[in-house]
């Protein structure tokens, strides 16, 4: 394993690599040559999801990856999740086979569910992203409550599929009605997390609970509009980088790693930032530099999930 795997421990005991390979929007060769050149750049933490459509190249990156000697299984940490349309109980358990069969592995180290909000499935049986939509074409809310679907996650653990569950968007009150009503205590909340919406009150919920936090959007994301700010262009950051003679995204990269409650995912196809967001292992941010990154919280969320706000499961809707 590469140097710079630094892991976390969840409160079962098990490892998780620090730094994770996010592979959002990545499609066909493309991600199956990203996936690959991460192993070989170090990577060990592998995250996908049934709705990116790329279970089947990502996995068969992961499969060629141990045929060619570049890695063991046991050394990779590989993630999917529960898409919001397979929310309901009955559907979870043949969602993850269908996970498995598709990535061709045995077993997954974590199992989430995507997001509290459930979509009314295709069909009671069938097992896909996508959700009915009404004749306006807008996506059909399900009324599922996460702690039943909590319940079916557990199985998957019983039955071998998964190492760990966990899950993701899911804001303080929902994780409290799962931890109420657990047998198995979720290992991560899988979420939006940058300088500019540090999620300090949902980290501190976590930590005290023993649940990690996993970021995605750690360098910001798209620009929605032209109102809205871009972090990896924020004056600071730019200042930081130049100081540490480092880029804007290694600077944020890490501001995440540096605290000891967090795990990131950085997304990225191109080979030569896949390997730049592995250099934030050689250099640390002083307490001044740290606490000049907290002043840019603005309560900044480039992905608020708008199209399900209407639901009643909806995290957004409280603080954290």
């Amino acid at each position: 394993m590469a140097n710079f795997v630094k892991t976390v421990k969840f409160y079962n005991g098990v490892e998780c690599p620090v730094l994770g390979l996010g592979t959002y929007r990545g499609k066909n060769q493309e991600v199956y040559d990203a996936v690959k050149h991460a192993i070989r750049s170090g990577y060990r933490h592998i995250d996908t999801a049934l709705i990116y459509g790329n279970e089947a190249d990502v996995g068969r990156a992961i499969n060629d990856s141990i045929k060619e000697s570049a890695v063991k299984r046991k050394e990779l940490f590989v993630v999917t999740k529960l898409p919001a349309s397979c929310n309901r109980p009955n559907m979870v358990v043949p969602c993850l086979k269908k996970s498995l069969s598709t990535l061709k592995l045995s077993f997954i180290d974590l199992y989430l569910i995507h997001t509290p909000i459930s979509r009314v499935p295709l069909g009671d049986d069938i097992l896909d992203s996508n959700g009915k939509l009404d004749e306006n074409g807008d996506e059909i809310m399900d009324d599922i409550n996460p702690v039943d679907t909590w319940k079916a996650m557990e199985t998957c653990v019983d039955l071998g599929l998964t190492k760990n569950i966990g899950v993701s968007n899911f804001n303080s009150r929902q994780l409290q009605a799962v931890l109420d009503a657990c047998r198995i205590k979720p290992v991560t909340n899988q979420v939006e997390c940058h300088p500019f919406l540090p999620q300090t009150k949902l980290r501190k919920f976590c930590k005290d609970r023993g649940i990690f936090i996993t970021t995605y959007r750690a360098l910001g994301g798209e620009i929605r509009n032209p109102d809205e700010p871009s972090i990896l262009d924020h004056e600071v950051v730019k200042k930081l980088a130049v100081h540490h003679s480092k880029s804007p995204a290694q600077i944020l990269l890490r501001w995440q790693v540096q605290q000891n409650d967090l795990i990131v995912l950085a997304k990225s196809t191109n080979f030569q930032r896949i390997e730049s967001n592995t250099a934030i292992f050689d250099f640390e941010l002083s307490e001044e530099d740290m606490n000049e990154l907290a002043k840019l919280e603005c309560n900044c969320r480039y992905r608020p999930f708008l199209e399900g706000i209407a639901n009643k499961h909806y995290p957004f809707h409280i603080e954290y």
